[in-house]
Formats: structure tokens, sequence, C-alpha cells
């Protein structure tokens, strides 16, 4: 009983230390393919879309963020290979992406953030709505 409270004190102690996203400046997007640094790898059968976020665009991602900035839990395994990658470049010149999914009904429900801090990474569960609302503030057609 100890041990679970102190991992759930630990946890919470952990979450507490994430950060605020330093405001965004530019973002691209992958559609279709892993994103690896500089370079996309297509997947079989599906060809890869990518395409620069517009000022309004990365406006509303900035709101929409912000307004998700709750319910983030740390990443304590890796997560598949994301189907649709958001990447974000910051007024700090910092980077970082956030992974969608679509290898099954569980992962849809996940989204995945990479900051430039490690420490901020971080797993949130979100709904089929507010999937569809991100989506297509970045242009993603269904």
């Amino acid at each position: 009983m100890r041990s679970v409270l102190m991992i759930i004190l630990l946890t919470a102690a952990l979450l507490g230390c994430r950060e605020g996203i330093p405001p965004i400046v530019s973002g691209n997007v992958v559609d279709g393919g892993l994103f690896m640094g500089t370079f996309v790898l297509a997947r079989t059968g599906h060809p890869a879309k990518e395409w620069e976020l517009t000022k309004p665009q990365i406006d509303q991602v900035n709101l929409w963020l912000q307004s998700h900035r709750d319910g983030w839990q740390t990443i304590v395994a890796s997560p598949p290979p994301p189907s649709f990658s958001i990447l974000l470049t910051h007024a700090d010149k910092t980077q970082s992406r956030v992974d969608l999914f679509d290898i099954n009904n569980n992962w849809r429900e996940a989204m995945v953030i990479h900051a430039a801090n490690a420490s901020n990474n971080g797993i949130r569960h979100i709904s089929v709505q507010e999937r569809e609302e991100l989506l297509a503030i970045v242009g993603k057609n269904p």
C-alpha cells in the first residue's frame, strides 16, 4: 500500500512539472506517413501528404492546445507509429510534434505530444469530437 501511495505522489509531482506550451509560430502536417526527423516514411499503399499550416490555422491550433492543456499523462510505453502528425515550431525556436493514430479504436482516442523538453512529453485521451475538431483546424479532409 505504501509503494502504491508513493507511485501516486510521484506521478502527481511529475505531472505538476509540465510546462506551458510556448506559442506556435509555424507548423506542418504529415498525413499518412511517419515523420522521421527530417524526412517522411510513407506507409505501403498510403502515399503521404504534407502541407504547411496557415497563420489562421496556427492561431487556432494554439487556442485548441491551450484549451486542452489539462488531462495529460506521462508516457510509460512507446506508442505505435502515428498515422497523422502536426509538426510545430514555437516562438522560442523549439519544436514539438502532436501525433494521432488510426491503428485501432483505443489509439484513435489518444493524442501524444513530443515536446522539445522530454519532461513535457505526454499522452492524453481525446474524444471523437475533439479529434475531428483538431483535424478540421489543420485542414484534414475526411
